[in-house]
């Protein structure tokens, strides 16, 4: 399951919290052991993450607010087939969505939903 970053959070240097920044995609690895905190983990660290600093996505290929940069190293990432997609947020216009597709080995096209 995956969650979207909702601030910038810098994690306490004694405690086991992850530091992240706004729209970054966050691995939850267990959400049923406090009802505050989730485990999670994050460019290979893993920790707590407070469950009211950041979103749930509810289906894998939603990523919410990220770049198009963001979204073509995703999806440009081995082990990614062809025809790999996701859905995110318009960085132009807002309340508006776009779909990158994986169509060649490192070939990313990004179309605009209408």
């Amino acid at each position: 399951m995956e969650a979207v970053a909702l601030i910038d959070y810098i994690g306490e240097s004694n405690d086991d919290e992850i530091s992240f920044n706004q729209g970054d995609i966050i691995k939850i690895l267990d959400k049923e052991s406090d009802r505050y905190w989730y485990v999670a983990e994050l460019n290979g660290q893993r920790g707590f993450v407070l469950r009211k600093h950041i979103h749930v996505l509810r289906h894998p290929w939603y990523k919410g607010k990220i770049s198009r940069l963001q979204a073509s190293a995703m999806l440009a990432k081995p082990g990614n087939p062809i025809g790999a997609f996701l859905i995110r947020c318009s960085e132009t216009e807002a309340e508006e969505f776009s779909l990158s597709v994986k169509y060649g080995k490192n070939l990313i096209q990004h179309f605009k939903v209408l």
